[in-house]
């Protein structure tokens, strides 16, 4: 979700009712947490006594709490708003200077839940009112899609053998792919590399690096391969792109 500055509010979990509202920032991470509230410094110390220093959880929730604030205004909606962090791991130990902050291991969430029940008894806002504030913040909703880029050069090539454990390459003799160290012959394993290609790649392919990921000498050969395929071509022959058609 995205505030009127621009910038994303990722929040792990929402939970609406018509007494408040409850956002959770969910942590997965070990060690001795400590937490120095005049320095607004959150550190954990690893198993090997290293000290690493951590994004303020607590900054986190206000920061959220703020905003789910905010957008209830702008809905004309008065319904108290909490946070929390909750742990997900046992491994994780809570220092003695983390007592009395939102914070507590996912075995207690039960516990804490029953709590702002117990605190909020009254509904402060009807259902469909409820529903409508939902659906609002369903709506802002936008999966962000995380682009990892990859050495394409330190990427194994070439239809890999399936049977042998090390992933021997296989070579193509017309009409079929074959290892010559097991004799196994699979076709399918060239439209499971076809597949690599458009995950670590990308979804548009050249004859000259269809050639190069699948380990082709021929560029002649590589041609009548990529006619046979289900490809969306484009260009003139000489430039022609090939489209993964998924």
């Amino acid at each position: 979700m995205f505030n009127h500055f621009g910038t994303t509010h990722q929040i792990d979990t929402v939970l609406l009712c018509p007494q408040f509202i409850l956002i959770l920032e969910i942590k997965n991470v070990t060690g001795f947490l400590d937490f120095d509230e005049s320095f607004n410094q959150f550190t954990r110390t690893t198993a090997e006594g290293d000290i690493e220093g951590m994004t303020n959880p607590f900054h986190q929730g206000r920061r959220h709490t703020e905003w789910m604030t905010g957008m209830l205004h702008q809905s004309r909606l008065e319904i108290p708003v909490h946070y929390a962090v909750v742990l997900a791991t046992k491994n994780a130990i809570l220092s003695k200077s983390l007592r009395g902050q939102p914070i507590f291991h996912v075995s207690g969430l039960r516990y804490h839940v029953r709590e702002w029940y117990r605190q909020h008894k009254e509904a402060v806002v009807d259902e469909e009112k409820l529903f409508q504030f939902a659906s609002k913040l369903l709506s802002m909703h936008r999966p962000i899609k995380r682009e990892i880029a990859l050495p394409v050069r330190g990427l194994v090539k070439g239809v890999l053998c399936e049977s042998c454990l090390n992933g021997q390459t296989m070579n193509y003799r017309y009409p079929k792919w074959y290892c010559p160290r097991c004799g196994a012959v699979d076709q399918e394993a060239f439209f499971k590399t076809l597949e690599d290609y458009r995950l670590l790649v990308g979804e548009t392919l050249t004859n000259k690096s269809f050639c190069e990921f699948f380990k082709i000498d021929s560029p002649n050969t590589a041609y009548k391969l990529l006619q046979k395929l289900p490809l969306k071509a484009e260009g003139t022959k000489s430039n022609r792109r090939y489209l993964i058609v998924n």
